[in-house]
């Protein structure tokens, strides 16, 4: 073996790459905790670059997010509803809307901070970003009776 090629660290062990996305959203989501602008736009920049596979992870830090909401110290600990909306209406994934609606319903009109800057509603602006992309159902009366449409 070359000196130059890296060895495995854990031989036989399989590569996974799921675990692998989830180190990396992690960290991106310890990014978007930073007190720094310039920080937590990298970090959605980053997550919006790794796309669906992200959307789990920040669904669940979504949740996390929403919990912490109440606490004071335990706010600080990890970034915020804002931010976390922000990234997953930068990814555009149809699978976040269930969630972000969720919080849209528990929050109405209420302030968040995005970026050091303040935004009306980043989960509004994230399901508006989102769109509604999901699966095109035919129209009512637009199938004939085989199901498919008419000619």
């Amino acid at each position: 073996m070359d000196e130059n090629e890296s060895k495995p660290v854990q031989p036989g062990r399989k590569y996974d790459e799921s675990e692998r996305v989830g180190e990396q959203v992690a960290l991106l989501l310890r990014m978007l905790a930073s007190n720094y602008s310039e920080a937590k736009t990298s970090a959605i920049v980053q997550l919006s670059r790794i796309g669906e596979p992200a959307v789990p992870h920040l669904l669940q830090a979504l949740r996390d997010a929403r919990r912490r909401e109440g606490d004071r110290e335990a706010s600080r600990d990890g970034p915020g509803v804002g931010d976390i909306a922000h990234s997953l209406g930068m990814i555009g994934s149809p699978s976040a809307v269930g969630v972000l609606s969720e919080m849209l319903d528990d929050r109405g009109g209420s302030f968040f901070s995005l970026g050091g800057t303040r935004s009306e509603n980043p989960v509004a602006e994230a399901l508006g970003k989102i769109g509604p992309k999901r699966p095109s159902m035919p129209s009512r009366g637009t199938c004939t009776k085989g199901g498919l449409p008419p000619h």
